[in-house]
């Protein structure tokens, strides 16, 4: 640059000099200028933005405004919703505190009225079996002679005590029986024999007696006897006692269920009126079923 000065000072002189000068002088003007006006142009640019955005500050401000009134409605409803699931919350806590209080009482009163129930069921069945008694033991003794048997007996069906488990016992007792010992001396009671006495112990005659309604055996001491087949220890007390027939008839209750049965033995072969046993086993279910 200080090469072309020297140049254009020797050429031109100091003229030269001055003119060059003012031309760089115009040119730095006009890129200032130009310059300045690109810079305007930005600023221009900037201000409008901002402009812009002045306006739309309104707009914001009303969305901001519509957002908050929709959050503080929802915090309302819900608030109303949580002070309703609270009263209803609240009401169930009070009504079952309530109840956990009335329990205790409700279930011994509830106790003791099963109880009264139940002890008044019991008496009335007690007097109602007081009172049956002389019927049963009449009708029994009506039918002997009809069977033409030597020994009658009645039998009931119990659940005795239960296992550890709770399981019930089914068990049997001989609860009346008629028979004649001045006909029949070596005749004696079979209460003092079976009282108390677990089905499970006789082997297959209760489940015959069940599925059959009706048994009947004669008693071979040649072992000849289907009873003793059936029940081996039952076929050797009959022998033992020298009986000769056995026939027994299952008796229900209203419902249909086994409350016991009534039987029979004759110490000879000479045949018992099997019709008639069963006969008796009518007349003493309807004793029995009545109230």
């Amino acid at each position: 640059m200080d090469s072309i000065v020297s140049e254009i000072f020797t050429q031109w002189g100091v003229f030269g000099v001055v003119f060059l000068a003012a031309i760089y002088i115009i040119w730095d003007s006009i890129k200032s200028r130009k310059n300045q006006g690109n810079a305007n142009k930005k600023l221009d640019a900037i201000i409008d933005d901002i402009i812009d955005i002045k306006s739309d500050i309104p707009d914001i401000k009303s969305n901001v405004q519509f957002v908050e009134k929709e959050i503080n409605c929802i915090d309302d409803k819900l608030e109303t919703k949580i002070n309703s699931v609270k009263e209803v919350l609240n009401a169930r806590i009070d009504s079952l505190e309530e109840k956990v209080e009335e329990q205790p009482n409700h279930i011994i009163y509830s106790m003791d009225t099963r109880k009264r129930e139940y002890d008044e069921i019991h008496s009335q069945q007690m007097l109602g079996q007081i009172t049956k008694a002389p019927l049963l033991h009449k009708i029994m003794g009506i039918y002997m002679d009809r069977i033409k048997c030597d020994h009658i007996f009645l039998g009931s069906f119990h659940n005795g005590k239960s296992t550890v488990t709770g399981i019930p016992y089914y068990k049997f007792d001989i609860v009346a029986e008629k028979f004649n010992p001045l006909k029949i001396e070596r005749d004696c009671e079979f209460a003092h024999l079976y009282q108390d006495v677990d089905v499970l112990r006789h082997d297959k005659l209760p489940i015959e007696l069940v599925q059959n309604e009706y048994v009947y055996y004669t008693i071979n001491e040649d072992k000849s006897s289907e009873l003793e087949s059936i029940d081996d220890i039952l076929y050797r007390r009959m022998v033992g006692r020298d009986i000769k027939q056995l026939a027994i008839n299952l008796l229900h209750d209203s419902f249909g269920n086994p409350l016991g049965f009534v039987g029979c033995v004759k110490y000879d072969y000479e045949n018992i009126d099997q019709q008639e046993l069963r006969n008796c086993a009518c007349e003493l279910e309807i004793i029995y079923n009545k109230n």
